[in-house]
């Protein structure tokens, strides 16, 4: 039985065998304490980094109205990569939602570095207004509170990936986005043992790009429960990702890392 097509973070399903291409890369992370929004797809992304080494994505997705947002913090220490979290999520005294959270971990220079990835309650474009009233993001794992983490300058910001995340829905419509990590993935590259087997899940990765462009590193930040899918998400980053090398803002070539996923899954009966 053929799977359906595979399904990234950012709500792209992959039909037949598009081309790879040069891939679009995150820009560098920001100065601490500003913001940087940049496109990939139909999708645009604003990052902060924040003192102490944490930091918070933003996504939007203005075809499918949806925002998620990623928090990477070093002081974390119970975080587990795969698994699921009730995470609550407070926007000042007005705002206090909770979703369902996916843990990530990857290795980072002094230990593991871990993180929540969470999808926005409360719809896209609201969520993105909601953050730029806020003056921090406050997240809480049941009684345990992980941390507030400020958002000095995020209502312009917010402005800015909304206009961004327009223009890139309207290009995806006219077939001028630039490529994404998903376009390196084909329907037919479900490894044959593990479709046998009914193995489906998702997998997180974090990306190492080069200053040529080229894939330095794959590492799993978030199991899929079976090895055999961590193991061929990551080899087909390898093998096909191209990125149009990575500049910062002088122009020069820079070595980033982007995160991303893929779901693989078989169509319901």
């Amino acid at each position: 039985m053929a799977p359906l097509p595979l399904l990234l973070a950012a709500g792209l399903a992959l039909q037949g065998t598009a081309p790879a291409g040069l891939l679009q890369p995150p820009p560098p992370d920001p100065p601490v304490g500003r913001w940087v929004v940049w496109p990939v797809g139909g999708t645009c992304h604003a990052k902060t980094v924040f003192a102490g080494g944490a930091s918070l994505r933003v996504s939007y997705d203005r075809g499918g109205e949806a925002a998620r947002f990623v928090v990477w913090d070093p002081a974390w220490r119970s975080i587990e990569g795969g698994r699921r979290y009730a995470v609550t999520i407070r926007l000042g005294t007005a705002f206090s939602r909770t979703s369902a959270g996916i843990g990530a971990r990857y290795p980072g220079a002094a230990g593991p570095v871990e993180g929540l990835f969470v999808p926005a309650p409360g719809g896209g474009r609201a969520f993105i207004d909601r953050l730029g009233e806020a003056r921090a993001l406050e997240l809480q794992l049941g009684q345990t509170g992980l941390g507030a983490y400020p958002l000095a300058g995020a209502r312009e910001v917010g402005a800015d990936l909304v206009r961004c995340a327009e223009e890139s829905d309207a290009r995806v419509k006219a077939g001028t986005a630039p490529g994404t990590t998903g376009t390196i993935f084909r329907a037919g590259d479900y490894p044959s043992v593990s479709r046998s087997m009914r193995e489906q899940g998702t997998v997180m990765f974090r990306v190492a790009i080069a200053a040529d462009g080229t894939v330095a590193d794959c590492t799993i930040t978030a199991s899929s429960g079976f090895r055999r899918l961590d193991q061929q998400s990551c080899a087909l980053v390898r093998a096909r990702a191209r990125y149009h090398p990575p500049r910062d803002a002088a122009g020069n070539p820079v070595p980033v890392r982007e995160d991303a996923s893929v779901s693989w899954r078989f169509p319901r009966r």
